[in-house]
């Protein structure tokens, strides 16, 4: 073969250039094959030479080699393979990683039973989806498989969420099969299953829990031992509005509705224990009335609308000097924070203002009050910490901005309210358990609790750092004893 070839080289530097083209892809077939070609360029013309170079895809060494020099000169054999070999083999590769993916999904098949037929029924029936349908959604992640196992077994999680909205499609490497039109990377309407701590909700949750995790789910006890319920996140401005609305519509009237709770209703301190339960329930969804009304768009600063910068794509402290050189940006963000300074102004006004309370409110309304005020402070340096305002004070910081002297100021004030509020919330919430006889008008109860609410009150005055004034303790007292009158 090695003397065909060289035969062959010879014979290119006196043939016409249609001949030369047709040995040229003879010797290419050569190095495709694997085989060492010393070549002397220096025989060949230079068009020729380059020409026979490009073809075979190789760049020349120093040495005008195809190919590597070994140890003392002499010709490294090499193994030479052709692009076509390499689409070849990737192709290969995607093939079985494709199979791979059909195999497992098949697998995963295998582990549904009458039991997860019947969640997936429920589901389905209120998506309007088949069966079938819901179903191969499930099948297209091991995870969503280990979840529902993880519901179904004996000792499992207490929860099982199915999120059905918008989500990239995976591929057939991921899921193992493909969907007719949709291409891989395309948004639709996807079901998955999920813990709940990774993706967010932004469609429909639909949510099934157990009591119970001492047995398995069979087909005789599924029924029973589990709850079905659905959560529409385009129904509610936000996540805690749609908790508050089913439990303050839900559950809430069914269990004031109540009226047997076993063993609680034949004794007088398990009707106690209940009356407790149903006060802390009604507390509960207060609260997250108020929490939702005090994280929401009261306390949203204004986000960047100008054309000057794009915040997403500024990421270290380089990004920020470079753009901090640019005046017309520097502008834009100082405009962007003096609008922040104003919103902050405005909080910590409201929050400053003196309260307009009915003459009977009791102790419990300042532990709502101060509840409140925690929510709104912890509203707002999460988006004082998040990436948009920490890029632009770094920004305006480097560029060495006049508005960063009011903002500082205003940053700390904003730290020092929400300090001020998680600290008072801390020692008011030791006042509750002894509070809540004083709202039921019990006369017994409220006896056994008044020494304990007195020692609260007092430990509150010795050892709180922002709530031990005489104006707020004086202010604690007579709540407690208008709310006895």
């Amino acid at each position: 073969m090695r003397s065909d070839i060289q035969r062959t080289l010879r014979a290119i530097v006196f043939q016409d250039d249609c001949i030369r083209l047709l040995l040229i892809q003879n010797i290419c077939r050569f190095l495709e094959y694997g085989v060492s070609v010393r070549i002397n360029m220096s025989l060949l013309p230079g068009a020729l030479a380059a020409q026979l170079e490009a073809s075979a895809g190789l760049v020349p060494s120093s040495h005008d080699l195809f190919g590597k020099l070994g140890p003392g000169g002499t010709p490294q054999r090499a193994r030479r393979r052709s692009t076509v070999g390499n689409v070849l083999n990737t192709t290969e590769t995607i093939r079985e990683k494709q199979a791979r993916a059909r195999e497992a999904r098949e697998l995963r098949r295998t582990y549904i039973t009458p039991v997860h037929k019947y969640f997936l029924t429920l589901v389905g029936n209120h998506l309007n989806l088949g069966v079938d349908a819901v179903e191969e959604f499930v099948l297209d992640s091991e995870r969503n498989i280990t979840i529902f196992e993880s519901f179904i077994k004996k000792d499992g999680s207490k929860c099982l969420k199915f999120y059905y909205q918008e989500a990239l499609m995976p591929s057939l490497e991921e899921c193992g099969r493909v969907i007719t039109g949709v291409p891989k990377g395309t948004a639709l309407h996807r079901l998955f299953i999920t813990s709940g701590l990774g993706e967010k909700l932004t469609g429909t949750c639909i949510y099934f829990t157990r009591i119970k995790t001492s047995t398995s789910l069979t087909t005789k006890n599924v029924a029973e031992e589990t709850n079905f319920g659905v959560l529409e996140m385009k129904e509610s401005p936000g996540i805690l509005s749609m908790y508050e609305k089913i439990l303050a519509k839900v559950y809430l009237p069914m269990l004031m509705a109540q009226k047997n709770w076993g063993e609680l209703s034949q004794t007088p301190s398990g009707r106690k224990i209940v009356e407790q339960f149903l006060d802390k329930m009604s507390g509960f969804v207060s609260y997250l009335h108020s929490a939702e009304a005090n994280a929401g768009e009261g306390t949203r600063l204004q986000d960047y609308e100008g054309d000057k910068i794009n915040l997403a794509c500024v990421r270290n402290i380089t990004d920020c000097i470079q753009h901090s050189s640019n005046p017309d940006v520097v502008a834009d963000l100082e405009d962007l924070a003096t609008v922040w300074c104003k919103q902050i102004e405005q909080i910590l006004a409201e929050s400053d203002q003196m309260r307009k309370e009915a003459d009977d409110t009791g102790p419990l309304a300042e532990l709502d009050h101060w509840r409140q005020l925690m929510a709104r402070f912890n509203a707002l340096l999460d988006q004082i910490k998040g990436h948009q305002c920490h890029m632009v004070i770094n920004i305006l910081n480097t560029a060495r901005s006049r508005v960063m002297k009011k903002w500082k100021e205003l940053d700390k004030r904003i730290t020092d309210n929400a300090n001020e509020a998680k600290d008072n919330v801390r020692f008011l919430y030791s006042l509750e358990r002894y509070c809540e006889p004083l709202y039921r008008r019990d006369p017994v109860s409220m006896l056994e609790c008044l020494g304990g609410l007195l020692n609260v009150i007092r430990m509150i005055h010795s050892i709180s750092r922002h709530y031990n004034t005489n104006e707020r303790m004086t202010s604690l007292f007579i709540k407690v004893i208008f709310n006895n009158s």
